[in-house]
C-alpha cells in the first residue's frame, strides 16, 4: 500500500530551498514506480494575509486564535493570497502533489480555516503529517505532527 504524507508548509517558506527540497525528498524516498506515496500539501499564508488586509486597510481581528473576516471583499483578499502560495508551489513541487489551501466552501461561503486546524483535522487520515515552519514560531501539535523549523530566508529588497 502507498504511503500517504500530509504536510502543511507556512506560506512564509514557500520559497524556502531548505523546506522544499524537505517536500520533495518525501517522493525521492520512495523507488520509482513502486508503491508511489501520496502527498498533500496544504499552504498557509498568514503573515501575507494580515498584510494585504492592512494594505486594504481592513481591521485584523482575531478570535479564539482564528482571524475574523469583516466581509466577502477581505475573505477574498485571503484566499486570492492562498490561491497565490498554491500556484507557486505547484510550480515548484512535483506534478505528482496535491497542493490544496485551507478554504471550505460551504454553499456559497469562503469559510477560512486556519491552515494548522485544517492539518490537525486531517492528519489522522495519513501516515504521517508534517508541519513546516518558521523557526521560533510556537507550535503546539501531537505526537502525531511533527513540526520542522527553517530559517527565514532574506527576501530581496526592490529599490524603484
Amino acid at each position: 500500500m502507498s504511503k500517504r504524507y500530509l504536510v502543511k508548509i507556512s506560506g512564509d517558506l514557500i520559497e524556502n530551498e531548505e523546506a522544499l527540497d524537505f517536500m520533495r525528498g518525501l517522493r525521492q524516498s520512495h523507488l520509482p514506480g513502486v508503491d508511489q506515496p501520496h502527498i498533500v500539501v496544504i499552504v498557509g499564508g498568514g503573515s501575507e494575509i494580515n498584510e494585504m488586509l492592512k494594505v486594504a486597510k481592513y481591521k485584523i481581528e482575531f478570535k479564539d486564535g482564528h482571524r475574523v473576516h469583516e466581509n466577502d471583499i477581505s475573505r477574498n483578499l485571503a484566499a486570492a493570497v492562498l490561491h497565490d502560495n498554491q500556484s507557486t508551489l505547484e510550480i515548484k513541487l512535483p506534478p505528482t502533489y496535491s497542493v490544496i489551501v485551507p478554504i471550505i466552501i460551504s454553499g456559497s461561503v469562503n469559510c477560512h480555516v486556519n491552515a494548522d486546524d485544517y492539518l490537525r483535522m486531517l492528519a489522522p487520515n495519513f501516515d504521517e503529517a508534517f508541519c513546516l515552519t518558521q523557526k521560533g514560531r510556537t507550535k503546539d501539535f501531537s505526537g502525531e505532527i511533527k513540526v520542522l523549523e527553517f530559517e527565514e530566508e532574506e527576501k530581496e529588497i526592490q529599490n524603484d
